[in-house]
């Protein structure tokens, strides 16, 4: 690629509600430097005047509306094949809790999508209690036997760094890929992964395609968890463990948890990836009502080692 193009870009964020969060998140994008893009925003049914806002502070903002049953999926689905309509060679998602970002962000993350071809994203940080700033993840890895899919690095100090690294998939906190990955992939699985897993659906498709997932490191964006679903900082009633299983608002919902095991989990695989991933949500849930059972649980590891060491 000419390293003096740069392809049409198009920044796609789909929200329902969380106006303060996407107000700090069009300030950080207009503070881009050395890019030009365009911003469409689905917004999907918001009650907490986002539309109005928009429309008085960001004219220059394409505003797509939704019904508020988009979700993730179909919500960034109606953006991207509007702007791909409209000439976008390159479609950037991003989320509307990105509240600061690398000052040549898009620019670096449309050029490398569009000069392999592959789905790129930036390191995305995150702000600990005490103010310090750590690494949210760095992509993701899968590991069917263990754990299945994990954020890789979260927690550990960011140190920007010139290079770029694959990994198995990427989450759509900050992704870039072509229009004719996109197009190739059909976009989202707005059907079978409406909110969670649309985005690792996405990127591991892209995989099966041919397409890499890439991590620059050298380009970041601050995320605020603040507006995260399901949270374990507070004591979680029957009612809720029961509506995680169910719920669109929950990663645990089975729809999407059991869905996302048959489409790519090896068949020999998915009892023992589903039993761990639902302990691991079970025991999460009880210990919000009955905090010993982490101390239980050290003591028993405990002994394991202990065991083991004999």
């Amino acid at each position: 690629m000419n390293p003096l193009y740069l392809p049409k870009i198009a920044v796609i964020i789909a929200v329902h509600n969380g106006l303060l969060f996407t107000r700090r998140c069009l300030d950080a994008l207009q503070a881009q430097a050395e890019a030009e893009f365009e911003i469409v925003v689905v917004d999907d049914g918001s009650t907490d005047g986002t539309a109005a806002f928009l429309h008085e502070h960001h004219a220059d903002v394409k505003v797509l509306p939704g019904t508020g049953k988009l979700w993730w999926s179909g919500a960034t689905n109606v953006a991207c094949k509007h702007a791909i309509s409209h000439g976008a060679e390159v479609v950037v998602l991003f989320n509307n809790d990105n509240v600061e970002c690398s000052p040549n962000l898009i620019r670096r993350l449309s050029e490398l999508a569009s000069s392999t071809g592959d789905c790129v994203s930036a390191v995305a940080l995150m702000e600990r209690p005490n103010g310090s700033r750590v690494i949210l993840h760095a992509g993701g890895t899968i590991d069917w036997r263990g754990r299945g899919g994990q954020l890789l690095e979260t927690g550990n100090r960011y140190v920007s760094e010139e290079r770029v690294v694959e990994c198995d998939w990427l989450p759509g906190t900050a992704v870039a890929l072509t229009a004719d990955t996109y197009l190739a992939l059909g976009g989202a699985d707005e059907r079978r992964f409406p909110q969670y897993r649309g985005d690792i659906d996405l990127t591991l498709r892209a995989r099966n395609l041919g397409r890499r997932c890439l991590v620059a490191r050298n380009i970041w964006v601050m995320n605020d968890r603040e507006q995260s679903g399901l949270s374990f900082d507070r004591r979680l009633s029957v009612r809720d463990i029961a509506a995680g299983f169910i719920s669109l608002r929950s990663p645990y919902n089975l729809r999407e948890a059991v869905g996302f095991a048959v489409r790519h989990c090896p068949v020999r695989f998915i009892p023992h990836y589903l039993i761990r991933y639902y302990a691991r949500y079970v025991y999460a849930c009880l210990k919000t009502r009955y905090p010993s059972i982490s101390r239980l649980r050290s003591i028993l590891s405990g002994f394991a080692e202990s065991g083991r060491s004999k």
